[in-house]
């Protein structure tokens, strides 16, 4: 079973097509299951597409919506609730009813989408930004127990960015929280370019393993206009 951060969450009926359907390749099954080719890069993802379409493996989307996750961003007060269907809010009002993390892990949160914007983002859109990243980890973590309920015979591979993936504040977290005190039989794969090695916590702090990734040349985002590394 391959669960993918690159697919947005819809109906079962939607679910059921993409794994009954007989398709060609893995291109006409990602585009069946709303697969973003300019905005994730097909280059990255395709190979994961046409090697569980070859091998008839299972696909289970996880992610909610750009659209919806910006919703639930710019709400006031709670009316972000009015965005989530009520299966999806039930899930959080069990686990995550004000869609925030423990003090420790909400600073931290805070603080990387902060270093991402360059510092330049206002406090209170940083929160409200904290806000959709943990609605999307909490319903992350309901897809996989879901795909895990569908498939109980199967191993779960879930693909998704090294922010969702940690266990101390992502996906990982939330799934602890459902377990309770019984950890769920999980292993969390952060994956780190070689360059970035020294930003990203080690394996006891936020990851079971760190695979070390070839270098990636970027670009310094908030570098004044005209300055290059």
């Amino acid at each position: 079973m391959l669960a993918l951060e690159q697919l947005d969450l819809g109906g079962d009926g939607e679910i059921d097509r993409l794994n009954a359907e007989s398709f060609e390749n893995g291109r006409a099954r990602a585009q069946a299951g709303g697969f973003d080719f300019d905005g994730w890069g097909w280059e990255h993802y395709g190979p994961l597409f046409d090697w569980a379409t070859e091998g008839r493996v299972p696909l289970w989307p996880l992610n909610l919506s750009r659209e919806k996750a910006m919703a639930v961003a710019m709400a006031d007060g709670v009316g972000w609730r009015a965005e989530l269907d009520a299966d999806a809010l039930a899930w959080v009002d069990e686990i995550a009813p004000e869609l925030s993390l423990p003090t420790e892990q909400q600073r931290g949160l805070v603080e990387v989408l902060e270093q991402s914007h360059c510092q330049e983002i206002p406090a209170d859109m940083s929160s409200r930004m904290v806000r959709a990243q943990v609605a999307r980890d909490v319903l992350m973590a309901k897809a996989i127990m879901a795909a895990r309920e569908a498939y109980p015979d199967r191993q779960i591979i879930a693909v998704m960015g090294n922010q969702h993936a940690r266990l101390d504040r992502g996906v990982g977290y939330w799934l602890a929280q459902v377990a309770g005190k019984t950890r769920l039989d999980v292993m969390s794969v952060g994956m780190v370019p070689i360059n970035h090695l020294s930003d990203t916590p080690g394996p006891d702090d936020a990851f079971d393993l760190r695979l070390i990734m070839p270098e990636v040349s970027r670009e310094d985002p908030c570098a004044p206009a005209g300055e290059t590394e």
